[in-house]
């Protein structure tokens, strides 16, 4: 298990400190470098002098509770006046109360995600005699936020029927697994509406391909586009609409020379030439070297293949129809429903 350095730091030198006092503390709790203590009033300084002269680089400070009450973390401790401790949901009073956007371009179950996420802790750091009110501070948040109150309310209730009554949730014996895949609206929930028909266990965890590093202009030179490595790419051909579609994990520049080069007219009879060379030799076209475009970028060889595949059915290509062989059918009608799209 991994502890934060400062955890223990903080642990030795509480063990330390506690040892000298001639005094004792009800409870301590802590969490990393932030603590909690209850002290007799008339100790409070004494005990800072004996954290404070530890060591002459660590200096403490405090803060006392007000009317019973003091923030710790993200909860706000309540001392009650039989003695006993309660808990509420704590927000700063600079929170923006900004979360994720219904109108925002994710999929519902990520939407559904920040419901359970606020929904969860509001809950679970509070005392039952708050989980109204905090109900309530959860549904303002969101509606501001312009989650729709039916949304909220049903999933809402679905949580703390699981929170609350986990006995009357059903239960299942068979493991659901999931599966990275980037949501694309419109598209990635049909994908796994076709997916759950032949697997119902198996589902996606979608992520976006746009991140808060696409807003922001790029610090370093960008790499010249012939020296770009892990690609799909795109070569027109300059007498007809049609185009050819490749991968490779060399620099573009090389993978386009090896395409010209097979072009020549002593390779016409090669026995083995790429769809490029054949509709060359076959119609007399010339491809466009020069106007070569970069489709995808991907590493990973696998993920590029199905990205060649997925170019070459969405493009007016010259390429094989072996070239696209590996590429499933669910797939395959997709990407033509959107094609006509």
């Amino acid at each position: 298990m991994l502890i934060p350095f400062a955890h223990l730091v903080m642990e030795f030198l509480i063990t330390d400190v506690e040892r000298d006092l001639n005094f004792n503390l009800p409870f301590l709790k802590l969490y990393v470098d932030d603590t909690i203590l209850a002290c007799p009033e008339s100790k409070i300084n004494t005990l800072l002098d004996k954290f404070n002269s530890y060591h002459p680089k660590l200096k403490f400070t405090f803060e006392k509770e007000t009317d019973g009450k003091i923030a710790f973390l993200d909860t706000t401790v309540i001392r009650n006046n039989d003695g006993s401790l309660s808990t509420d949901w704590y927000i700063k009073p600079s929170s923006s109360g900004r979360v994720l956007n219904f109108l925002s371009a994710h999929s519902t179950t990520h939407k559904i995600g920040t419901v359970k996420n606020i929904a969860y802790r509001a809950f679970m750091l509070s005392s039952p005699e708050f989980h109204k009110k905090n109900e309530d501070r959860v549904k303002s948040i969101l509606i501001k936020n312009n989650y729709p109150k039916s949304f909220l309310n049903r999933i809402l209730n679905e949580f703390k029927c699981k929170m609350f009554s986990p006995e009357l949730t059903k239960s299942t014996n068979q493991t659901v697994t999931y599966h990275k895949f980037p949501f694309i609206k419109g598209l990635s929930n049909q994908i796994q509406k076709n997916i759950c028909k032949e697997r119902p266990h198996c589902r996606l965890a979608f992520y976006n391909t746009n991140t808060v590093a696409t807003l922001y202009s790029k610090l370093k030179d960008p790499v010249p586009k012939e020296l770009m490595s892990g690609l799909v790419y795109k070569i027109p051909c300059h007498n007809c609409p049609k185009c050819y579609v490749g991968s490779t994990k060399q620099y573009l520049k090389n993978r386009v020379y090896q395409h010209s080069y097979d072009c020549r007219e002593y390779n016409r009879n090669k026995p083995e030439k790429t769809a490029l060379a054949q509709h060359h030799f076959s119609t007399g076209h010339s491809f466009n070297f020069d106007e070569v475009s970069i489709l995808d970028r991907e590493n990973n060889y696998f993920k590029r293949c199905l990205g060649e595949m997925i170019c070459i059915t969405l493009n007016n290509s010259v390429n094989n129809r072996t070239d696209v062989q590996g590429l499933s059918v669910q797939y395959t009608n997709l990407l033509h429903l959107h094609k006509k799209q």
